[in-house]
């Protein structure tokens, strides 16, 4: 503790702190391990006036009679100095009715990770009365619930002033993330002495950060107007990432905004990207037809497309002619780490043609041009540079992995999921995306220890859990409904409980692998997988279920069916291995996997979706270390070995191609026709590295 007369000294406390003391605060608690043993029915707070810069009391002012905490709070006015700050978190009266009238079983029956319910009590009616006089700790025991405006009432009675919600882990107190926990259940009250600076008296916080620079924090979900002008202040100050998640909300609660649309398309102007500007021109136009300026400027817009497309198309056709003899073109086989080499200089290629930090999500070899840089499988690529990184000890693979992780943090959305990148238009967060992002801010987290990564994800995985259905499966936020291959966002969720210990990621992740085995036939085949011809499912897709359920296997923490999963995993490798073997066996020219297998694992394709061979290889690979099925093994050399012979290797020169892989085979086929998407490398990278790196350090990959 420092000597009050040290003007210099931050004092924090953690009042009612519980048995878990926060590092760096004076603990007080009525409990052994606290720094000040003190019982706050009786006692006050034992500091001088105005020598406390901070006070945190999470779930523990309901303990407390309304007139006790009234007094409690009054004290901490008085020992806070001007300009402190105050940070209080109850469970919400308002999330707890609303649960009890929707009779919500999954709230009220929760349970402990040592399988204990998590609210004591027979029926909701009881465990929602516990909140009021239950939850005994010693002699101690609930005795009010608060809702914000209740506790705000009693901190206004208190002295304070600058009294707001906030959001969870959403502060002016550094590294809030160390004391705000259950958000399904809290609300968050910060208060601040005498002032309505959002800076800590006395303590010296990042001038960098985004909420020291623009209080984005105090704006209002539902504030517009302030969205707005957050925006246009980030902006000019050079943050465009965030201002332009910020348009974006903006755009989607008031279409209408003159402003923001306005502002979005100089964005879009500057950027040319016309067929975005096309879409926004319509969505105001849908709102306000007679807007003639907007009219014109929609006309112009569709002119300079329409010429553009022109242009362009007389150069595709030419470029295409000279693409399709890729498919008499074949690669030598060539050792794993080689393939790799090619695979990693492909994607930092890919990373280094935008500005922003993610990787390019595709470069269209008729067009010639690299498409912006894509959320989803950027997220997912930082685990394949952090274990290229273990594998060669080059600092700049885990560099560049680490850029990739702070520019997703820039692009998440306000209300946590990912976002998209500038001038990116007519798209809104998706639960998938997301998802996978928030594996690779978990692999960051273990690599790097920084808990920015950690909060990050916490923050996106609660959005996620607000968009899930009752019945575990997403249908808001999504490309197209409910999905199998959604099992890799409860891949994500369990991940993160791993870190964090909350069972509500756990309980989602396990609600979705529920939805997600009532959608298997027998056979190890997946419904709800296809996103073009139904009961047709791309093998990308079916790669994306099958790899997603064989990882949430390894959680013993889980409450999942294991026995079923890996019967289904089983047959559905038995049947690719098997379909693929003796396709290889009659074949007279170059096959490969085809593109789709129906719910019989039969296919008469002709072309393949070369994504999903290299995530089938790693699948079978994964199978064969379990199993021992020999003809899993088999299969998966057989893959590997086609992959590496349509790999663009021999005889490329250009640095835009050399490395990648076509989206298709034959090259202009129907899955990415004439073009190399980062996420094809990326699976083709992951199935050479698990080959050459030790299992314990293939920490996400897949």
């Amino acid at each position: 503790m420092c000597a009050s007369s040290d003007k210099r000294c931050v004092r924090k406390i953690n009042l009612c702190s519980g048995p878990v003391p926060l590092d760096g605060y004076i603990n007080i608690d009525i409990s052994r391990n606290a720094d000040i043993i003190l019982d706050m029915e009786k006692d006050l707070l034992p500091f001088p006036d105005e020598s406390v810069n901070i006070v945190v009391c999470i779930s523990a002012i309901n303990y407390f009679s309304r007139q006790r905490s009234l007094e409690i709070i009054k004290d901490v006015y008085r020992v806070l100095k001007p300009d402190g700050v105050a940070r209080f978190a109850s469970q919400d009266l308002r999330i707890l009715a609303e649960k009890y009238l929707n009779n919500d079983l999954e709230f009220y029956f929760q349970k402990l990770p040592d399988d204990r319910d998590r609210f004591p009590g027979e029926t909701i009616a009881d465990k929602f009365n516990g909140f009021f006089y239950g939850f005994h700790c010693g002699d101690k025991h609930c005795k009010c619930v608060y809702d914000f405006e209740s506790l705000k009432t009693l901190f206004e009675q208190g002295g304070f002033s600058v009294i707001e919600q906030k959001r969870y882990c959403e502060s002016i107190i550094p590294d809030v993330d160390k004391i705000d926990n259950r958000p399904e259940q809290m609300f968050f009250l910060e208060a601040i002495k005498n002032g309505t600076s959002p800076v800590v008296s006395g303590y010296e916080t990042d001038k960098s950060s985004a909420h020291q620079k623009y209080n984005y924090n105090d704006v209002q979900p539902t504030d517009t107007d302030a969205m707005r002008n957050l925006a246009f202040s980030m902006w000019e100050a050079d943050d465009k990432d965030k201002a332009w998640q910020y348009l974006l909300k903006v755009l989607e609660l008031k279409p209408d905004d003159s402003m923001a649309v306005a502002k979005c398309a100089d964005i879009l102007n500057s950027l040319s990207r016309f067929e975005d500007l096309l879409k926004l021109y319509t969505d105001y136009l849908n709102l306000k037809p007679d807007d003639l300026e907007i009219k014109n400027r929609l006309e112009e817009t569709q002119n300079r497309l329409k010429q553009n497309q022109q242009n362009r198309n007389n150069i595709i056709l030419q470029r295409r002619c000279q693409l399709d003899k890729l498919d008499q073109r074949f690669n030598t086989i060539l050792p794993n780490d080689i393939h790799l080499s090619g695979c990693m200089q492909w994607l930092t290629r890919a990373q280094e043609v935008n500005d922003g930090g993610g990787i390019a999500a595709s470069y269209h070899m008729d067009s010639q041009h690299w498409a912006v840089d894509y959320p989803e499988t950027t997220g997912y690529i930082v685990p394949t540079f952090l274990c290229y990184y273990r594998l060669t000890g080059v600092e700049s693979y885990r560099k560049r992995a680490i850029d990739m992780g702070d520019w997703e943090i820039a692009i998440q959305s306000p209300e946590g999921g990912i976002g998209e990148p500038v001038g990116v238009y007519g798209l809104r967060p998706r639960v998938f995306n997301t998802g996978q992002v928030i594996l690779g801010w978990l692999a960051l987290y273990t690599e790097t220890g920084q808990s920015k990564y950690l909060t990050a994800a916490e923050k996106a995985a609660n959005w996620i859990i607000e968009k899930q259905d009752h019945d575990g499966k997403w249908t808001a936020n999504t490309y197209a409904g409910p999905k199998s291959y959604h099992i890799r966002v409860a891949w994500a969720l369990l991940e993160l409980f791993k870190h964090t210990n909350r069972a509500k990621y756990k309980i989602a992740a396990e609600r979705n692998t529920k939805w997600t085995l009532d959608c298997a036939h027998s056979n190890g085949w997946f419904a709800n997988t296809s996103l073009s011809v139904e009961g047709k499912p791309w093998t990308h897709l079916i790669g994306y279920t099958l790899f997603g359920l064989l990882e949430i296997c390894r959680f013993n923490n889980a409450q999942i069916d294991r026995r079923k999963i890996m019967y289904l995993l089983y047959n559905a490798a038995k049947a690719l291995a098997s379909f693929y073997i003796k396709l290889k066996e009659n074949a007279d020219t170059f096959l490969t996997l085809p593109e789709t297998f129906d719910s019989n694992w039969s296919s008469t394709d002709s072309r393949s979706c070369i994504t999903g061979n290299a995530q089938i290889e790693l699948f079978l690979s994964r199978m064969f270390k379990y199993t021992e099925e020999p003809v899993f093994q088999s299969a998966a050399e057989l893959l590997l070995n086609d992959l590496k012979q349509i790999h663009l290797l021999d005889g490329i020169t250009d640095s835009n191609i050399f490395g990648g892989l076509p989206g298709s085979y034959p090259v202009g086929a129907g899955y990415l026709s004439y073009a190399i998407p980062n996420w094809g490398v990326k699976f083709f990278a992951d199935s050479l590295l698990q080959k050459l790196l030790p299992e314990h350090t293939q920490n996400y990959l897949g």
